[in-house]
């Protein structure tokens, strides 16, 4: 494979990075409470839907 060629998917690692998630704070407020639960099920849905890897939190 030359350098200007693409890689295949077969040679590709997938690594979705999510930082600064805090998952659980404010779990008690009353509005804000599900926020970080639900960021965490978008991140997985978005990992899934990209075919990633490995996931680093």
């Amino acid at each position: 494979m030359s350098p200007t060629d693409p890689l295949d998917d077969e040679d590709t690692f997938k690594i979705l990075v999510a930082t600064d998630i805090h998952l659980g704070f404010m779990e008690k407020d009353a509005v804000r409470g599900n926020d970080t639960f639900v960021t965490f099920d978008e991140i997985l849905r978005l990992a899934l839907e990209n075919e990633v890897d490995f996931i680093l939190l």
